[in-house]
């Protein structure tokens, strides 16, 4: 018993050490590659040439690639309820959420003009799990942006949940759709999410 405990601490160990070095360059990848964004973004902004939905459209593209807004999705409306959707309303909630996602990112994008912004290290807190914080330095105030990553089956690192000011993006959609669900149907909840001047769900 004592000798099979051993031969698992030493496979641990080997295992510890042949994967450390390759999380430690996927943590230093994605702050470069936030950076890098931020840089991007920031240019964007700040360049006179371009009307206000060229920069919304070059942001968005920006963001391409760096969230699984498909997963998203599904985690915002929560298990029981997603069980409620057909096929059909599945998609077509998934295409109405990603809208949604990419209009409040560019949204919120427009408020860094002004600001200078850091990124901070991005910080393993499960083996699949990464937190990224970045830094937004305010007039008088500073908020903090923490992005939430989850490695995918490909292993590729993909946004799932964005907290502002320690509030998730997620639990409150989450708590908006289950308040609409719990009065309404899923196609009453689709017609607010495809009609802006009627929605009571809020960006």
């Amino acid at each position: 018993m004592i000798q099979g405990f051993r031969k698992n601490i030493v496979i641990l160990f080997a295992v510890m050490f042949l994967v450390l070095p390759l999380a430690a360059n996927d943590l230093e990848d994605l702050r470069t590659t936030m950076e890098s964004k931020v840089e991007e973004i920031l240019k964007t902004l700040k360049d006179p040439k371009l009307l206000q939905c060229e920069q919304d459209m070059k942001i968005s593209k920006l963001a391409d690639g760096m969230f699984d807004y498909e997963l998203m999705a599904k985690l915002s409306i929560g298990k029981r309820n997603w069980r409620k959707f057909s096929a059909s309303q599945r998609k077509e909630f998934i295409d109405l959420f990603v809208i949604r996602m990419k209009e409040s990112y560019t949204q919120k994008a427009h408020l860094l003009s002004d600001e200078k912004v850091t990124v901070g290290d991005a910080v393993q807190v499960k083996p699949n799990r990464v937190y990224l914080t970045v830094l937004i330095h305010g007039s008088k105030n500073n908020t903090d942006i923490k992005y939430k990553y989850y490695k995918d089956r490909s292993g590729k690192w993909l946004i799932y949940d964005v907290e502002i000011a320690k509030i998730s993006i997620l639990q409150t959609y989450r708590a908006q759709f289950a308040e609409v669900l719990s009065s309404k149907s899923v196609e009453e909840l689709l017609h607010e999410l495809k009609n802006p001047k009627t929605k009571k769900i809020s960006s």
